[in-house]
């Protein structure tokens, strides 16, 4: 077993001497490991582990059984979203950080990341948004809030592996075709809001003075947010060799999207 102090740190290496490297040791020596030391954890990454043995199996052991875990995602390595989702998973402490000038990625985009730089500013700032986040953690208010733990059919498939049982085909089919068809609803609530923006526009009240304009702002800030919903799904679709009438589906829906969207900020000028 892991250490009851442990943080395991999930973060991009890279090769000895590299920019990836130097970017990560700057972070885990002096944004991270000051913080975590003052709580009592001992600060561990990947390169630091010594033991003999297979080190994927014992990087996910540490993963799963740390106290803590913090995940820098600049640079969006993939190994650092994998080992991320296994601590989604196990539902335990976990902290995530990323460089200012990184766009969080959409699946985890409202889980609160940290915004840092080595620098001493934004350094200092990360440090005691860091320390505020554990202390959170060590006064027993960690509350996971991620897409995983988040889902509808997480707590079926998470009874199953807490009580050990097996997991039958029939149990899994029901969970994805629940998850289709509460996307598929999803879908049919995007549509149905853009229906009502199209046809609000043609009403005959319609007028350019101050609070129209913020009307519009305000229908333009909730397409764009659908617009990036659907892109990011049409995306993963077509990546997972999905059956041409639904990417059609999609694409047609894009296309009004893109179309109203014109449409709106053609009437802000």
């Amino acid at each position: 077993m892991v250490d009851d102090k442990f943080c395991f740190v999930i973060c991009p290496i890279g090769d000895e001497d590299s920019d990836i490297r130097k970017h990560s040791d700057l972070t885990f020596n002096y944004i991270i490991r000051p913080v975590v030391e003052s709580f009592g954890y001992k600060p561990l990454r990947a390169d630091h582990i010594n033991e003999p043995g297979k080190i994927t199996s014992q990087i996910i052991d540490k993963i799963v059984e740390s106290s803590l875990v913090i995940a820098d995602l600049t640079g969006y390595n993939p190994n650092v979203f994998y080992e991320l989702a296994i601590r989604h998973i196990v539902r335990k402490p976990y902290v995530q950080m990323m460089k200012s000038d990184h766009k969080v990625p959409f699946d985890i985009y409202d889980v609160r990341t940290i915004p840092f730089d080595i620098n001493l500013e934004q350094g200092t700032k990360a440090k005691k948004m860091l320390e505020d986040q554990i202390r959170t953690i060590e006064n027993g208010n960690f509350k996971p809030h991620d897409p995983i733990t988040s889902a509808k059919n997480y707590s079926i498939i998470q009874k199953m592996i807490d009580e050990g049982g097996q997991i039958e085909i029939g149990d899994l089919s029901q969970v994805f075709l629940n998850s289709f068809s509460e996307f598929n609803s999803m879908i049919s609530e995007m549509k149905s809001e853009i229906y009502e923006l199209r046809t609000s526009l043609k009403h005959p009240t319609f007028r350019k003075n101050d609070e129209n304009r913020d009307q519009i702002r305000d229908k333009i800030s909730l397409l764009k947010s659908h617009q990036d919903d659907v892109k990011n799904k049409y995306k993963e679709l077509k990546i997972n060799n999905a059956p041409r009438h639904e990417l059609k589906e999609y694409e047609i829906l894009i296309s009004s999207i893109d179309e109203q969207l014109d449409h709106l900020v053609r009437k802000l000028i």
